[in-house]
C-alpha cells in the first residue's frame, strides 16, 4: 500500500495531476527522427485536452496531416494547426472536481434564466395552466438548435496529503510510550497490589501443588472479580449440572445412534441371509422333487416283484422239473420191477435191496416235490411282502410329494423373508430417527455440552482465584484448564496404535469438573478462619458531597471510593481488610 501514488505524493499535489489521461497515437507513416521532438510537443498539447472526443477527433486528423503527400515541414505545422484547434475547443478546465459541480450548476442557472428572459417562453410558463386543457404547445423551433455552454467535466483530480501514514505514527509512538512508562493497553498506570510480593524467604520459593503442579506464589497478582467465592461456587455447580445433563443427552444420542447403526447392519446381514436360505430353500426344493422320483423308482421296482412271483406261482413246474420227477419215478418203478424179478427167483436179498433203493427214490420224489411246494410257499410269502413294498412305496411317493410342497412353501417364506428384510432396511435407511439424525444430534449435542463445560470450568477458575484474593493465599490448583480431553495419567487407556487415540467426545469431563469444584469448597471449608470483625460508618456527605448529592436528586445511583486512610485512621496496622457487606 506505501508503493500506490497517493501515499507517495509531495506537499504540492497538484503539480502532477492523477488520472491524467495517456495518449497513445497508431501512426500510419514513420516519423523521422529530426522531427520527433516537433511531433512530442504536438501531442503533448493534444494531451492537456480532457474531452475524449475531441482528442480522437484530433488524432484522426493529425494521422491525416501525417499521411498527406507533401513536405514533413508542412505536415508538422498542420497537426499543430489541429493540435490548437483542439486546445480551443476543450476550454477552461476546472481545477478540481468540486469546482466542475459548481461551474456546471452556474451554467444550468445562467441557462434557465436566458429561457426565462424570453417573452414567448414567459407567455408559455404563465399561460401553462390555462392552455393545458386547449392541447396548445409551446413552439420549441427558436431553442432546439441553441447551444448552451455548460462547463465541461474534468476527467483529472487532485488529492490532499494521506494522513494515514502520520496515524500510524503516532499510534506507534503512543504505544512506544505506554510500554516505556508501564502502562496497560488503556493507558492505566500499572501498580503492585498490596502484599502481593513475597514477605519472607519461604513465601518466595516455588512450592509442589496439587496434580504434581508448580506454584510460584511471587509471580501471581490476584485479580479480583465482582462477586463472592460462595455465589461463584454455587454459580459453577449450577451451569455444571446443565452440562452433566447435556453430557447424558449427547451420550444417549451416541448409544441410539450406535444402536441405528448396528440395527442398519443387522438389516444388510438379515439381507444376505435370506438370499442365502432362498437358495438353500431351492436346492430342498429340487431335492424333494428328486425324492417323488425315487419314491416311484421304488414302487415300480416293489410291482416287479409282486408280478413276478404272481407269474410263477400262477405257471407249472418247468419241464424240467417235470422231467426230473419222471425220471425219478422211471427210477423207483425199474427198481420196484427189478425187487419183483428178484424175489420171483428166491434172491430174497437182492430183492430186498432193489425194494429199499425203491422207497429211496420214492423218498427222493416226495422231498423233491416237498421243495417245490415249499418254492412255491417262499414265492407266495415275498409276493406278498413285495405287494405290501407297492403300498409302501405309494404312500412314500405321496409323502415326497407331500414334502415337495412343504419346501415349496418354505421357499415362499424364505422369498418373504428376503423382501421384508428389504423393506426393513430401507425403512431403517429412511425413517426420521436413523443414524444421520443421532450423528447431527450428537455433534449439537457435543456442541453444548462443551460450552456448558467451558462455562462451568471458568467459573470454577473464577471460584478459585477470588477464594484467592478473598484468603490472600494462593490455593491448590484444584480445578483444570480443559476438561474436553482425557487426562494424561489415562492416555494408556486412550491408545489403540502409536500416533492415534480414541476421541472420547469429553465425557467423564463433568463429573471430573464436580470432583475438582467439591474439593476446592472441601478446601475452602478448611481453611476457612475466623478474621476480626470491624464495623466502620462512613459519612457520604463528607466523603463525596458531590456525588451524594446528585445521588439524592436525579441518578438514585452513586459509587464512592473507601480509601485505605479512613480505615488506618481507627484500626491502624490493620491488613487484609475484606467487605463482607454495606447498608
Amino acid at each position: 500500500m506505501l508503493e500506490i501514488e497517493e501515499i507517495k505524493q509531495g506537499p504540492d499535489p497538484c503539480s502532477d495531476p492523477i488520472n491524467q489521461l495517456q495518449i497513445d497515437v497508431e501512426l500510419k507513416h514513420e516519423v523521422p527522427e529530426e522531427w520527433m521532438p516537433s511531433f512530442s510537443y504536438i501531442m503533448g498539447n493534444v494531451s492537456q485536452v480532457q474531452h475524449p472526443e475531441i482528442v480522437q477527433t484530433a488524432i484522426t486528423e493529425i494521422n491525416t496531416m501525417l499521411a498527406a503527400d507533401a513536405s514533413w515541414e508542412n505536415r508538422m505545422k498542420g497537426a499543430q494547426m489541429v493540435a490548437e484547434k483542439a486546445l480551443s475547443q476543450n476550454g477552461t478546465s476546472p481545477k478540481t472536481v468540486g469546482s466542475a459541480f459548481a461551474d456546471s450548476i452556474k451554467a444550468l442557472d445562467s441557462a434557465f434564466g436566458a429561457l426565462l428572459r424570453d417573452n414567448q417562453v414567459f407567455d408559455s410558463v404563465k399561460n401553462v395552466g390555462i392552455n393545458a386543457g386547449k392541447g396548445s404547445a409551446v413552439s420549441s423551433a427558436p431553442y432546439q438548435n441553441m447551444a448552451m455552454s455548460l462547463s465541461q467535466d474534468a476527467f483529472s483530480y487532485c488529492i490532499s496529503p494521506n494522513p494515514i501514514p502520520r496515524t500510524l505514527r503516532l499510534r506507534a509512538e503512543l504505544n512506544l510510550h505506554k510500554l516505556r512508562t508501564c502502562r496497560n493497553i488503556t493507558g492505566m498506570k500499572r501498580t503492585l497490589e498490596p502484599y502481593a510480593a513475597p514477605t519472607d524467604q519461604i513465601s518466595g520459593l516455588p512450592q509442589i501443588g496439587a496434580r504434581g503442579q508448580l506454584l510460584l506464589p511471587g509471580a501471581t497478582t490476584i485479580v479480583p472479580t465482582p462477586y463472592r467465592f460462595s455465589f461463584l461456587i454455587d454459580r459453577a455447580k449450577q451451569i455444571l449440572g446443565v452440562a452433566q445433563q447435556m453430557e447424558a443427552a449427547m451420550l444417549a444420542a451416541l448409544e441410539k445412534r450406535d444402536a441405528e447403526t448396528y440395527s442398519r447392519l443387522k438389516s444388510k446381514q438379515d439381507i444376505e441371509l435370506a438370499g442365502v436360505q432362498v437358495t438353500l430353500q431351492s436346492l430342498r426344493v429340487k431335492e424333494a422333487e428328486d425324492g417323488v422320483q425315487l419314491a416311484g423308482l421304488q414302487k415300480e421296482r416293489a410291482q416287479i416283484q409282486v408280478d413276478q412271483y404272481e407269474t410263477w406261482l400262477l405257471g407249472d413246474l418247468s419241464a424240467n422239473e417235470k422231467a426230473n420227477l419222471q425220471h425219478f419215478e422211471w427210477v423207483a418203478a425199474s427198481y420196484k420191477a427189478a425187487s419183483l424179478v428178484y424175489w420171483g427167483f428166491t434172491e430174497v436179498s437182492r430183492s430186498a435191496e432193489f425194494a429199499i433203493k425203491m422207497l429211496e427214490t420214492k423218498a427222493q420224489i416226495l422231498a423233491q416235490q416237498a421243495s417245490y411246494e415249499r418254492r412255491a410257499q417262499q414265492w407266495e410269502f415275498e409276493k406278498s411282502l413285495a405287494e405290501q413294498d407297492v403300498r409302501i412305496g405309494a404312500q412314500q411317493v405321496t409323502i415326497a410329494e407331500d414334502h415337495v410342497r412343504v419346501v415349496g412353501q418354505e421357499r415362499t417364506i424364505a422369498l418373504m423373508q428376503k423382501d421384508h428384510a428389504k423393506d426393513t432396511a430401507e425403512f431403517l435407511a429412511n425413517k426420521f430417527t436413523n443414524v444421520e439424525l443421532y450423528d447431527w444430534m450428537s455433534g449439537i449435542l457435543e456442541d453444548v455440552y462443551s460450552y456448558f463445560l467451558q462455562e462451568a470450568t471458568a467459573v470454577a477458575r473464577l471460584a478459585e482465584n477470588q477464594l484467592a484474593f478473598e484468603r490472600q493465599v494462593t490455593p491448590p490448583n484444584y480445578i483444570r484448564q480443559d476438561y474436553g480431553e482425557a487426562p494424561s495419567e489415562d492416555m494408556v487407556a486412550t491408545t489403540l496404535t502409536p500416533g492415534k487415540t480414541i476421541d472420547r467426545r469429553g465425557l467423564t469431563g463433568s463429573a471430573r469438573l464436580l470432583q475438582d469444584i467439591y474439593q476446592l469448597d472441601q478446601y475452602a471449608i478448611e481453611t476457612d478462619k475466623r478474621k476480626l470483625q470491624l464495623t466502620k460508618t462512613i459519612s457520604l456527605a463528607a466523603l463525596s458531597p458531590v456525588e451524594f448529592q446528585r445521588f439524592q436528586e436525579k441518578t438514585g445511583v452513586i459509587t464512592f471510593r473507601t480509601p485505605q486512610e479512613l480505615f488506618d485512621r481507627d484500626f491502624p496496622g490493620h491488613y487484609l481488610r475484606l467487605i463482607k457487606r454495606s447498608g
